[in-house]
């Protein structure tokens, strides 16, 4: 089951390192075979690998790192297809190459994003009507809170730019996350984050007072007198 997990060959995607076991995990055997062998006492020792063991261990260990990858992305299954179709006649050098241009964009948007999400639970936290009645001391330290984080953000910024514009100089691809190009994301996730803040602060404020928001239907001008 290893040798089936760990078979490599030039453009072929091995889909059996997913689903023997997972990513970078060996598959579940039942005793025996492998690389290790067994004393007379019943301890178990491991043996060297072979120069061909070493290569396809290699070689998986980069369409693991590239899965897990676009897994962090959270790509489709369908761009993940066209994605592994694409790496998988590249020479072992070359994929390397690829595998640590994408590690490093997905790096820096996974950073992004964490960062994003401390900006939401703040502001969410901050829209508290409570917070009205703090001292002045309060709100102060919560714009100085709020100006960190908004730096941080930017800073990233910067860096997820700078990654997406070589993964596009050197290996021709859109980056994506959740489906969505990224640097649209970039350009419009703040804005929008803070649109649907009010949003839902709008509707509390509404059920507390007994009412509910209702969707209407669009007026008609020629029934306007």
């Amino acid at each position: 089951m290893r040798a089936q997990k760990e078979l490599f060959q030039q453009g072929y995607w091995n889909a059996n390192s997913i689903l023997m076991g997972g990513l970078g995990r060996d598959p579940e055997v039942d005793g025996g075979g492998g690389g290790d062998g067994e004393t007379d006492d019943g301890l178990t020792v491991a043996t060297a690998p072979t120069d061909a063991e070493t290569h396809h261990h290699q070689d998986l260990s980069l369409q693991d790192r590239l899965d897990s990858v676009w897994l962090q992305l959270e790509m489709p299954d369908q761009v993940r297809i066209e994605m592994a179709i694409k790496y998988c006649n590249q020479e072992p050098a070359q994929l390397k190459r690829t595998t640590e241009l994408w590690e490093g964009v997905c790096g820096a948007i996974v950073s992004r994003e964490r960062h994003i999400l401390e900006l939401e639970i703040f502001e969410r936290e901050s829209s508290d009507p409570k917070r009205l009645f703090e001292r002045q001391a309060g709100r102060l330290r919560e714009e100085k809170q709020r100006s960190v984080l908004h730096r941080r953000i930017k800073k990233c910024d910067k860096v997820v730019h700078s990654h997406i514009q070589k993964v596009k100089d050197k290996l021709g691809d859109k980056v994506t996350y959740q489906g969505r190009e990224y640097r649209d994301k970039m350009s419009r996730d703040m804005t929008e984050m803070l649109y649907w803040l009010q949003q839902e602060r709008r509707q509390t404020a509404l059920e507390r007072g007994g009412m509910v928001m209702i969707d209407l239907p669009p007026i008609d001008p020629s029934s306007i007198v």
